[in-house]
């Protein structure tokens, strides 16, 4: 787990920063708010999920974490990291 002040890997770069909202279901949220942090959740769901955000600077490095939860998370904003993520699962459907 990232100490506090560490950066995530999709934090690195010389690109302009983002910032990506990702609603995570209730069954992951106990290990995605242990490692991000208390202060990335944004909005707790009535159904358990959260909304997180973060910083992003490498969108394929985010895109492996998102999709580390399968089913159970939706990157919801930026809509250009969305796109990015639904372009790269299309083939595979």
């Amino acid at each position: 787990m990232p100490e506090v002040g560490d950066e995530l890997p999709w934090c690195y770069g010389e690109k302009a920063p983002v910032y990506a909202r990702l609603q995570v279901d209730a069954r992951h949220v106990p290990w995605v708010v242990e490692y991000l942090g208390t202060t990335t959740v944004v909005e707790h769901r009535d159904d358990g999920s959260v909304i997180v955000e973060t910083e992003v600077r490498k969108p394929e490095v985010f895109r492996s974490f998102a999709l580390m939860f399968l089913e159970g998370a939706e990157i919801l904003e930026p809509p250009d990291l969305r796109q990015d993520i639904c372009s790269w699962l299309e083939p595979l459907t």
